[in-house]
Order: C-alpha cells, then sequence, then structure tokens
C-alpha cells in the first residue's frame, strides 16, 4: 500500500510525456544460432553462483566452520545473502560507468576471473574470503 501511494506521482509524469512516432513493426524470422561467447560466459557465471554456490553455502560453511551451531550458519548464510543483494545495488552504478568507459567486455572478463577466483577459494575452504569475491564481484 505504500509503495502504490508514493507511486501514484509517477503516474502524472507518465501522462504528461510526449507520444513517440512508432516505427513499423519489423518481419518475425525465426533463426537458429548459438548464443556469443559473451552470453555463454553470463549464462555460465549466473548458473554457477547463483545455481550452484547459492544452494551450497551451508554446506561449504558446515565444512569449513564444524564448530559452527546450525544457528550461526544459517545467519552467516543470510548475512552473506544480503552482502550479495548489497553489492548489487551499490556495485552496479560504477561497474556501468566503467563499462561505458573501458568497454563492456573488459569489465565483463575482470568480473568473472575474480567470481572463478573467489569460487575457486570458496571450494578449497578459504569459504568467507571466497564468498565475499564472488558475491563483490557478481
Amino acid at each position: 500500500m505504500v509503495i502504490a501511494l508514493l507511486s501514484i506521482p509517477g503516474i502524472y509524469f507518465a501522462l504528461k510525456l510526449k507520444e513517440r512516432d512508432r516505427l513499423l513493426a519489423r518481419q518475425f524470422s525465426f533463426k537458429v544460432s548459438f548464443p556469443s561467447v559473451f552470453n555463454r560466459l553470463a549464462f555460465l557465471g549466473a548458473f554457477a553462483v547463483e545455481g550452484m554456490l547459492v544452494v551450497l553455502i551451508g554446506a561449504l560453511l558446515m565444512s569449513a566452520q564444524p564448530n559452527w551451531s546450525a544457528v550461526e550458519i544459517t545467519a552467516a548464510v543470510a548475512g552473506s545473502l544480503i552482502f550479495r543483494r548489497i553489492c548489487s545495488l551499490l556495485i552496479s552504478p560504477f561497474a556501468g560507468c566503467f563499462a561505458d568507459r573501458y568497454g563492456r567486455a573488459n569489465i565483463y572478463s575482470g568480473s568473472i576471473l575474480l567470481i572463478c577466483l573467489g569460487l575457486l577459494l570458496a571450494t578449497s575452504g578459504w569459504v568467507m574470503p571466497g564468498l565475499i569475491l564472488v558475491f563483490t564481484f557478481l
């Protein structure tokens, strides 16, 4: 309800926008092709971090910290996921500016390299530094 009320001024501004000329629709053509290397890396990075690492954080922490209780493991996992979200919100605008300046492929290649390093750290026993590295550069 609060978000809906805060969105009401947006309706006013949306109605004040001028109509733009519409382009004619292009003919649809069905073409099968493999994704580019860049898109494949994006998929693999998202699959490795979002699909596997997020699910396995608890198991990694339990093996690295056997003396922690279930509550401490749960708190550490929740903290890691909060850290991931905060990094996503705070670092994304700067990454966009750097991508405009240095090129998207260069920034993304560095990000993939650091994510891979973080995954190696996390799976080799350095779980928390690995998670921090992965979630910072995701």
